[in-house]
């Protein structure tokens, strides 16, 4: 599963704000040279001051390339390159999304499922990142490009753009015909879900898709998957509906989205599903995976150890083949911490 993107401390992250906002602020196109607002930009970044004489000028294409090389390269040139081309964004962003994705720090086929968050991948994707709602029409229109590298970096960086325009851009996608930008529009789906109100889009279109038959079958199958890799409670009762379908690949993967979802296995009875949706829709999902950790499928059992410990980042000496007693000594430090801090953490 995909690890969630960094949270970054800004007033802007109020995500539910800014969607609500969203329809009253002006778009980009790529042909446009308007300076972006100061408030639509990420305060995470100090800018290096360097002497005037040493400063490089913006209209110079050239210059771009030359410090997107100095800033991949780190440290403190690295730095003062990265601060130059927070200047440069400020009228001359058009020009910097041309060179789009930039030089790159990772190798996306080698990395796979364990590719870093886009900001961490490269300086424009960074700076992408950074400039935050200015970024939202240009990767908008490079998601959609036959290019696949265009589609896959641009979808990933939408996955840290947290706007209910980013999962608008993001739904295609994942129906996408290459399955790298498929496994990458899905994480991004599921940074964008897991945030609230701009994740909502997805999830209105996907259980659609799903419920509507007379979509193509392939499309339904993907839909189900999508909602299954987004990993929140709330797509339980989409895929409970699934179990009811009259086409038996339907329910099955239904039955397989539950299983990962919920890391439990009730069959294909949807009235089960629902008692068991009934007394614990409440709870954390944590909860769900801490629970399975006594399962009697080792492999569900496997599964839920794997994932706590990626996404609590607490391990407790739990392993899947432990001896019964001793998983379920494991399994009481996990509620202990859960009781003591996790809750906490993960409210």
């Amino acid at each position: 599963s995909f690890s969630r993107p960094i949270p970054r401390e800004d007033d802007e992250d109020a995500s539910s704000v800014v969607a609500e906002q969203s329809e009253e602020d002006d778009a980009w196109d790529e042909t446009s040279n308007v300076r972006p607002r100061e408030s639509d930009r990420v305060g995470t970044y100090h800018l290096v001051p360097r002497p005037a004489d040493a400063r490089v000028r913006g209209d110079d294409p050239t210059d771009v390339d030359s410090l997107l090389e100095r800033a991949l390269m780190g440290g403190l040139e690295g730095e003062e390159a990265m601060s130059e081309l927070l200047r440069l964004a400020e009228h001359q962003f058009p020009k910097l999304v041309e060179r789009f994705p930039g030089p790159l720090s990772v190798d996306r086929f080698r990395a796979r499922e364990a590719i870093p968050p886009a900001s961490e991948c490269g300086p424009l994707l960074k700076l992408l990142v950074t400039s935050r709602r200015t970024t939202l029409p240009f990767m908008t229109v490079r998601s959609a490009t036959p290019d696949v590298e265009q589609r896959f970096w641009a979808t990933h960086v939408l996955g840290e753009l947290l706007f209910a325009e980013s999962s608008n851009a993001v739904l295609p996608r994942l129906f996408d015909d290459d399955v790298s930008v498929r496994r990458v529009a899905r994480r991004a789906a599921q940074a964008l879900v897991s945030s609230g109100t701009p994740g909502d889009p997805i999830k209105t279109s996907l259980e659609h898709t799903l419920r509507n038959q007379d979509e193509p079958m392939h499309r339904r199958l993907l839909a189900i998957e999508a909602l299954a890799d987004v990993r929140v409670p709330a797509v339980v009762p989409v895929l409970i509906a699934a179990l009811a379908d009259p086409s038996d690949a339907v329910v099955e993967a239904g039955r397989t989205a539950l299983i990962v979802v919920t890391r439990q296995d009730l069959g294909r009875n949807p009235d089960v599903w629902r008692h068991w949706w009934e007394a614990h829709q409440q709870e954390h999902r944590v909860e769900w995976l801490i629970r399975s950790l006594t399962h009697e499928s080792s492999s569900i059992r496997r599964a839920a150890g794997d994932e706590l410990k990626l996404v609590t980042r607490e391990y407790f000496g739990y392993y899947d083949d432990l001896p019964q007693r001793e998983r379920e000594r494991a399994q009481e430090r996990y509620l202990t911490w859960w009781r003591e801090e996790g809750r906490y953490r993960f409210r």
